[in-house]
């Protein structure tokens, strides 16, 4: 595939054998051209964001609101660890006084179900505020609309 990376090709390639089976079992081809053809995914190294390259994020000055929100976002996704989908969920119902007399998130992550806790930071606080006026303001943006505003 051309402009791909090896993971993706993988990917495409793997729907594509999906499809020619069920051609196969539907009789609309005599045989199957990827038979006995192995593809093999590569594990690729994940680096993450140092503690400087957040602060560079977080103090960016945008030229429109948007941006600014999706920066906010983004940082609270980091400080978090939650997915976009996770955080869409969040409500100021979510956080809790722990054991401990802190506060804590408690929330469900949405792909891996089961029940996820975290320290509420200071530091969080304030792109928390930010995410949550964002979700109340307009709660339908979905994950593609902060995208495409990064386009504009």
């Amino acid at each position: 595939m051309n402009g791909c990376a090896n993971n993706t090709t993988v990917r495409y390639l793997k729907s594509l054998g999906k499809i020619l089976r069920i051609s196969l079992s539907l009789k609309w081809i005599d045989s199957d051209p990827m038979f006995g053809y192995k593809l093999k995914s590569k594990n690729v190294e994940r680096s993450f964001l140092t503690e400087d390259e957040l602060t560079k994020i977080s103090e960016k000055q945008f030229l429109t609101e948007r941006l600014s929100q999706v920066r906010d976002v983004f940082i609270f996704c980091c400080f978090t660890g939650l997915a976009y989908s996770d955080i869409e969920k969040l409500s100021l119902s979510n956080i809790k006084k722990g054991v401990d007399g802190k506060q804590w998130v408690y929330t469900n992550r949405t792909k891996t179900e089961p029940g996820l806790l975290f320290p509420y930071y200071h530091q969080q606080s304030q792109y928390w505020k930010n995410t949550m006026t964002i979700h109340i303001a307009s709660p339908k943006t979905g994950h593609c609309q902060f995208q495409a505003s990064k386009v504009k």
